[in-house]
């Protein structure tokens, strides 16, 4: 780039953050100061960098666009400004869009989101920054970018919108979108997490209370670093196109279903099956399979937050209980533990937790792992949520010990 493209380009960048842009009054200049950070490329001792930038400046001021002053006259400036009089003509100069070019540009490039998806949290988001950038003419926070990052990333939601709450894997779903494997997960992912967070209200609660990693952010909304497995153990029979498959056959360690598989069961069989148990963690689900299931239990090693395609399969088993089955979900006593809980919940509205309760903290709070005065401010937090009130004896346990309780801890 040359020093006169350098110079207007940093001046830009200075009047887009200023008054004068946001439509405000302001008497102060858009000012580049060469002794600053402004401009550490203007090294004044070096003869020929210094004489190069004094020349592009003084073009720049013969054009009409900069204005400046000398530290030493005709031999080292000192502050460059902008003429706010001739800004348009700036912008034309480096080549670049003004914030209302860029505004108007991503407007319509987000209207066919706002119109035609149908994934609420993705329409809401279009919607709201559409809504923003016609009130205010400027591009919103979250676009200030290269352009074709924010095209990237709307060929993702509209991508995305076309799962209609199904799962595939990230790979996948990146060639779909830029017939590159590794590109989303490169060069979009953390933005489309970032407006996920922040639009998806399931994403939002679930990684602030839990503190969740940007593969269990995108697993509970289907799109997955590798396939999903599916693991469970007990006497239930599945009936597919090509046979049934009674699970009692392969004995206590039960089978992984891949989640490919599951659009493709006709019926469930479980007639033997008087309790249903989700367990969290998989030394505990192997655990419990191997030494405490009973021959009326199906065990489902829930492993964190639900993906949309696990919750269809978990309904299926839900509809297809009988009368009187029990459900009910072991899980960490904690944050984390709670909400997937009440993801459950969602799905299996009978479900009960189990050794969960203020009497289980009190038992093996000698080995509870000690928290932070941060996470007890956010168990206290829970205390003034209904929705947690079955977990308020326990939290109010935890709370008094300033600890949680692992799985492992009760095996």
């Amino acid at each position: 780039m040359s020093y006169s493209r350098t110079v207007m380009n940093r001046l830009l960048d200075k009047y887009e953050k200023s008054a004068h842009a946001k439509g405000g009054f302001s008497n102060r200049r858009v000012l580049l100061k060469t002794d600053k950070s402004d401009l550490p490329e203007y090294d004044y001792h070096n003869a020929d960098i210094r004489d190069s930038f004094n020349n592009a400046v003084l073009e720049l001021e013969e054009m009409g666009l900069v204005m400046k002053s000398w530290a030493r006259k005709g031999y080292v400036l000192s502050d460059i400004w902008l003429n706010l009089d001739r800004v348009d003509a700036a912008y034309e100069f480096a080549g670049r869009k003004t914030p209302k070019e860029l505004c108007d540009e991503i407007i319509l490039l987000l209207e066919p989101v706002k119109e035609e998806c149908e994934t609420e949290w993705i329409r809401a988001f279009a919607a709201g920054q559409i809504d923003e950038m016609q009130r205010k003419s400027r591009v919103t926070t979250l676009f200030k970018r290269d352009y074709s990052e924010i095209e990237d990333l709307v060929t993702a939601f509209r991508r995305y919108d076309l799962l209609r709450g199904g799962s595939i894997t990230m790979r996948a779903f990146s060639i779909g979108c830029y017939r590159d494997s590794k590109y989303f997960e490169k060069r979009v992912k953390d933005l489309f997490l970032t407006i996920a967070k922040k639009f998806n209200s399931d994403i939002a609660e679930a990684e602030e209370d839990s503190e969740l990693g940007w593969r269990e952010q995108l697993m509970m909304m289907g799109i997955f670093a590798r396939p999903e497995l599916y693991e469970l153990s007990g006497d239930i029979t599945i009936e597919f196109p090509t046979g049934n498959v009674r699970l009692s056959a392969f004995g206590s360690p039960g089978v992984a279903l891949p989640d490919t598989l599951i659009g493709d069961i006709i019926s469930i069989d479980m007639s033997n099956i008087r309790r249903v148990i989700f367990i969290e963690n998989k030394t505990c689900y192997d655990e419990y399979i191997i030494s405490l299931m009973q021959k009326s239990e199906l065990v489902f090693y829930q492993g964190g937050f639900i993906s949309p395609k696990k919750a269809r399969f978990i309904e299926k088993l839900m509809l297809n209980a009988a009368d009187g089955t029990m459900f009910n979900f072991w899980g960490d006593i904690d944050i984390g533990g709670f909400n997937m809980f009440l993801q459950l919940k969602k799905h299996i509205p009978g479900i009960k937790p189990w050794k969960m309760g203020a009497n289980d903290v009190i038992e093996y709070k000698g080995s509870g792992m000690a928290r932070t005065d941060a996470y007890i401010g956010k168990l206290e937090i829970l205390l003034g949520k209904p929705e947690f009130s079955i977990f308020h004896p326990a939290i109010t346990q935890l709370l008094l010990h300033r600890v949680t309780i692992e799985q492992e801890s009760m095996l």
